[in-house]
C-alpha cells in the first residue's frame, strides 16, 4: 500500500514538473561587436513589461546569453558593457514553450 501511495505521488511530482517546462519559455542570445567578434561579460536585463519583474544573467566567454524559465509575456530587453553604448530591445512577444533567439550588435560609446 506505502509503495503505491509512493509511486503515484511521484508519478505526480514528474507530471508538475513536465507541465511547468511547457508552460514557460525562454530567451537566448549572442552578444557581438560592430566587427562581429563576441562580447563577454554583458549585463542583459529582460524585464516584463506588464509586471515590472527584471532576470538579470551575464554573457559567457562566447558571448552568449540564456534567460529560461519565463512566463509568456511581453518583455524589454537591455544590454550594457562599459566603453560600449547601451541596447534596448523593447516590445519583445515571447510565447509558452519557445525559445527566441535574441542578437545584439553593440557599438563603442562615444565621449
Amino acid at each position: 500500500m506505502f509503495s503505491r501511495v509512493a509511486l503515484v505521488a511521484a508519478l505526480l511530482s514528474w507530471g508538475t514538473g513536465l507541465a511547468f517546462a511547457q508552460a514557460t519559455a525562454s530567451i537566448t542570445g549572442r552578444i557581438t561587436d560592430q566587427a562581429g567578434a563576441v562580447l563577454p561579460g554583458v549585463a542583459v536585463t529582460v524585464t516584463n513589461t506588464a509586471t515590472g519583474a527584471s532576470r538579470n544573467t551575464i554573457t559567457n566567454a562566447e558571448g552568449l546569453y540564456t534567460v529560461p524559465a519565463l512566463l509568456a509575456a511581453t518583455y524589454n530587453i537591455k544590454v550594457e558593457l562599459s566603453g560600449f553604448a547601451a541596447q534596448t530591445r523593447p516590445s519583445v512577444q515571447l510565447l509558452t514553450g519557445t525559445t527566441l533567439s535574441v542578437d545584439f550588435q553593440m557599438t563603442v560609446a562615444t565621449v
